[in-house]
Parts: structure tokens; sequence; C-alpha cells
């Protein structure tokens, strides 16, 4: 659904390595999303309350600015880039 001020969005973690194709030894519990932009928080966590719904389970997410994946830095940025991301149609 579209959310002002998004540039893009990604499904990160646990999720995006399953769909990858890699194996784990639990079951997915929650879906992480990266957004990246500066959302209205308000309709961005109306959204994911609804994908919740949908999917049945938690969705978080982590807002971080447009240009992060290029210029972040730190354990976090090494972690999300290091493993499967899937990006979301905007």
């Amino acid at each position: 659904r579209h959310v002002g001020g998004v540039e893009g969005a990604y499904v990160y973690g646990s999720w995006a390595a399953r769909h990858a194709g890699e194996r784990g030894s639990r079951p997915v519990g929650d879906i992480d999303v990266l957004v990246l932009g500066e959302p209205d928080r308000d309709r961005l966590y109306e959204a994911l309350s609804g994908a919740e719904r949908r999917l049945g389970r938690p969705v978080q997410a982590t807002i971080r600015d447009a240009g992060w994946l290029t210029s972040g830095s730190g354990p976090f940025h090494d972690t999300v880039l290091g493993r499967p991301m899937l990006e979301l149609e905007l």
C-alpha cells in the first residue's frame, strides 16, 4: 500500500533468508521490513497493521534515511546487507 515519503522497502532477516532458500533451526516468527525515506509514521504503522492481519504474524519496521543502503555503516548495516533481502514493490 502506498505510504508517502517511502523511497524503498525491503524484507530482510529470517523471512527473507528462508525465501532465498536458507534453512533455519526454528520457524520464522515475524517479518522484518526495512523502510527507506521519511514516511508518515502513522500511515506506515496503519499499513503494517493491515499487513499483520493479512499475514497472521507481526511485521516489524525499521526506518532509515533514503540513502542508508549505500551510505550507512555499523553492525546493523553490515548484518542487513550481508543476508538476503527482498525488495518490495511500491
